[in-house]
């Protein structure tokens, strides 16, 4: 059975280990520290949902989440 795919995007490696764990079991889990990381991972895989972390340095505003989707 083919797992629904997930992007994570979050720059602090132990909050991203403890999702990965958890979620790992259920989804096949896309990795992204970077909004720019994740913006490409958007354009070139089918992603399912997003975890996001809105406080990454390259994240200027509320408009994340908004951009992100508008690159599947």
């Amino acid at each position: 059975m083919v797992k629904p795919r997930i992007l994570i995007v979050e720059d602090d490696p132990q909050l991203l280990a403890v999702l990965s764990m958890t979620l790992g079991s259920q989804y096949d889990i896309v990795l992204a520290k970077t909004l720019v990381e994740a913006k490409l991972a958007m354009v070139d895989l089918s992603i399912m949902a997003i975890v996001v972390d809105l406080g990454l340095p390259d994240c200027a505003d509320d408009r994340t989440v908004s951009e992100l989707m508008a690159c599947g």
